[in-house]
């Protein structure tokens, strides 16, 4: 404003008020209303849009896009380790709770009579990710504590039993992620945890009770590696990772794509593959995934819904095995680009399998997650 009214000043004097009024017009891009003739009656432009923000921060990713605020899906992370899997201007730090439970059955050969089994599922999570080098590069940190409870109940006329499986599962991942171009995301983790479990064994014979108890200490790790894509049209990932355990070695390719439609909707698919190696029951196992899911996406909200289909074939020197499971979900988050967000999510799953070695397992798994982030 003080170099305007300077030009001013100098216009006066050689072209008089009403040139000095069409200068000022002109230099501040006609701010002034038609037909007005006091300079003080300014019309300002509009406020700034809602990512300006993020456009002062000199990113082109961010900068030709205001209307980003609508971007469909910026609310809900994309569900990978190894990238950020959500739009992050400058850093991201979340916490989250998650708790469940199930019923279900098991039967064998080996076992005198079915199983009804009782679980109970729940995990903590902090994360933090932060945007370096003009946001070339994302680290991220996290860490987990995992508590499971399963207790298995069989009786018959002589003979009943109790098992009580308990383990905590704490674990640490470090992701670093390159930005080699806008929207473009290439990088890898690595997961370390441990696994605390205790079982006790509770029988019955005859009127007489006894017990047994054992514990086990071990550890396993996770390698993860990726690629994601952040662009107005769609938002998608691949991923390979890569499980250490000694007891269950895996390996999983996941791809998830969402795909906007308009301003506000999206449809998500998702897909996936493992091959593993499970050492306690001596068989391989492959695993094919599905996923779909359609959600709308507002100014301060966002909603999804959606389900899946899992399908797993068993092989060892007993024989083959399969295995299905059907899940839904349903998530709501509330929030801002810059800001604070609360996610809510509620899965419910059904599976019924059969191993190699005549294991059958039926049952269903519910639980919800509820997860508060900032973003800045």
């Amino acid at each position: 404003m003080f170099l305007v009214r300077s030009k001013c000043f100098v216009i006066v004097g050689v072209l008089g008020l009403s040139d000095c009024h069409s200068a000022l017009s002109q230099d501040a891009g006609g701010i002034l209303a038609e037909g007005s003739s006091d300079i003080d009656t300014l019309i300002w432009p509009p406020p700034p849009p809602v990512m300006e923000s993020l456009a002062e921060r000199h990113d082109p990713f961010f900068a030709s896009r205001p209307s980003m605020a609508l971007f469909p899906t910026w609310i809900f992370p994309l569900g990978v380790a190894s990238t950020p899997g959500s739009l992050i201007p400058e850093s991201r730090s979340l916490i989250s709770g998650t708790a469940g439970s199930g019923k279900g059955s098991t039967r064998s050969p080996a076992l005198f009579a079915p199983l009804d089994t009782v679980s109970e599922e729940g995990a903590l999570t902090f994360q933090h990710g932060q945007a370096s080098s003009q946001g070339l590069f994302f680290l991220s940190a996290a860490l987990e504590i995992q508590r499971t409870s399963l207790k298995k109940r069989g009786k018959s006329q002589t003979f009943s039993t109790v098992v009580t499986e308990m383990s905590d599962v704490p674990s640490g991942l470090i992701t670093v992620a390159t930005r080699p171009r806008p929207g473009l995301w290439i990088g890898g983790g690595y997961q370390s945890r441990r696994y605390l479990s205790r079982t006790i064994n509770e029988v019955m014979v005859s009127a007489q009770k006894g017990s047994t108890e054992t514990k086990e200490q071990r550890d396993a790790n996770q390698k993860f590696f990726g690629i994601e894509y952040q662009g107005r049209w769609a938002h998608a990932a691949a991923e390979v990772s890569i499980d250490g355990d000694d007891r269950r070695p895996a390996i999983t390719y996941s791809v998830p794509v969402r795909f906007a439609l308009g301003d506000q909707f999206w449809l998500g698919i998702g897909l996936g593959r493992s091959e593993a190696d499970d050492q306690l029951n001596s068989e391989t196992v492959k695993t094919s995934d599905y996923e779909v899911s359609a959600g709308r996406q507002g100014r301060h909200w966002a909603f999804e819904l959606g389900g899946g289909r899992q399908a797993s074939l068993f092989r060892s020197t007993s024989g083959t095995g399969n295995a299905k499971a059907s899940r839904l979900f349903v998530q709501i988050g509330w929030g801002s680009m810059l800001g604070w967000r609360l996610l809510v999510r509620l899965d419910t799953k059904s599976y019924d399998s059969k191993n190699s070695n005549f294991i059958v397992d039926k049952g269903q798994v519910s639980s919800g997650t509820v997860g508060l982030t900032y973003v800045r």
